[in-house]
């Protein structure tokens, strides 16, 4: 999931767009950067297994989704150092990746619903013909 992440084992980047971590430059070669990622996520998934209520072995691939976003919330924060990647995931809960879907499953309603209330060429050319009565 981290490589995933991190787009590691992949070819290089287009220009658009670009996974910048500042932490991979500002760790030691004592504290590899991975390392320490893969034990922060491994203390947030456990952590984020506790707040879900997992029980199940079908609750795993939610647990997992969450725990994914979780982390990409975390590393678009950029942190510099591993004391402020410690900080954020901290401070990150399932609450906030909850609203955070809820927010996109909404914006994904809306979206949905655009195209069923009428294409804008259709009210301009109403408006136009109303506004010629007017003046007639």
């Amino acid at each position: 999931m981290l490589a995933k992440i991190l787009d590691i084992g992949l070819d290089p980047p287009d220009s658009k767009k670009i996974f910048y971590q500042p932490i991979v430059f500002n760790s030691s070669a004592k504290n590899s950067f991975f390392l320490e990622l893969f034990s922060r996520t491994m203390w947030l998934l456990s952590r984020t297994r506790r707040e879900m209520k997992v029980s199940t072995i079908e609750d795993y691939p939610k647990l997992m989704r969450a725990l994914k976003k979780q982390v990409k919330m975390v590393l678009n924060k950029r942190p510099l150092n591993f004391k402020e990647l410690t900080t954020d995931m901290t401070n990150l809960n399932f609450d906030a990746v909850l609203k955070k879907w809820q927010v996109s499953s909404n914006n994904l309603q809306f979206i949905q619903f655009i195209p069923s209330i009428g294409r804008p060429s259709w009210l301009r050319s109403s408006r136009s013909t109303s506004l010629v009565d007017l003046r007639s």
